[in-house]
């Protein structure tokens, strides 16, 4: 079973296709009125224009922050006004980045204001991928802010949205947080469920995670059987 996870070298450069898409029509226009020579000059201004530059401390938080999370965080925090300058496609880039990086540290999230915009923004113009990791950290925002109902529709629904097998990381999280959510309102049958399908996820993955999901399952078991 092949798991589709989200390539983050990518994570800035898809509306770069829409734009692109808007400059062919503006050559088109031009060439119905000029020669090929300055139609072929137009395209590489309009694509100088249109394709936009990812800012390099992006780059190089985006690198940084699976094993230096510390280092990316201060570098985002850093460039806070920077980001107000740039495209939207990046500042919307750069708050989910910011999320993931919180998330991370185990810095509690204490407003939704931003990831709501971003989740917005991705439901419209995509990718997929960063749609379904807005709803996630949307759901982990609504758990720190102790509402409950909106996280666990957040993280339901990316479950109801996305396959199983293309998605096996985030499916595992996700189930992960929803056990979370359950065994702190002892529901032991709900969370025993939740705790299942991860290490299910998290052993076709072998990831470090199982250990931790094994454990808690093995806890609730005995709660259950009381």
């Amino acid at each position: 079973m092949k798991s589709k996870t989200i390539d983050n070298s990518n994570l800035f450069f898809y509306n770069g296709r829409k734009a692109l898409f808007h400059c062919c029509i503006q050559l088109y226009q031009i060439m119905k009125k000029s020669n090929a020579i300055i139609s072929i000059l137009t395209l590489f201004i309009c694509i100088s224009s249109c394709v936009q530059q990812t800012p390099s401390f992006m780059e190089q938080a985006n690198t940084l922050y699976l094993n230096h999370t510390d280092s990316a965080y201060l570098l985002l925090t850093k460039e806070r006004e920077t980001i107000k300058k740039q495209d939207k496609s990046v500042q919307m880039n750069y708050h989910l980045l910011m999320a993931k990086i919180q998330e991370k540290r185990n810095e509690r999230h204490t407003t939704d204001s931003n990831l709501k915009i971003v989740a917005q923004y991705f439901e419209e113009y995509g990718p997929f991928e960063q749609q379904l990791e807005s709803y996630y950290y949307l759901g982990c925002t609504y758990r720190d802010m102790n509402k409950t109902a909106k996280a666990l529709d957040y993280f339901q629904n990316i479950l109801d949205i996305s396959e199983d097998d293309s998605y096996i990381e985030l499916h595992e999280s996700t189930h992960f947080q929803l056990g979370n959510i359950y065994a702190s309102y002892m529901l032991k049958y709900e969370a025993l469920e939740a705790y299942q399908k991860a290490y299910q996820y998290s052993q076709i993955r072998k990831d470090s995670i199982c250990f931790l999901v094994a454990l808690s399952v093995k806890t609730l078991i005995r709660g259950v059987r009381r």
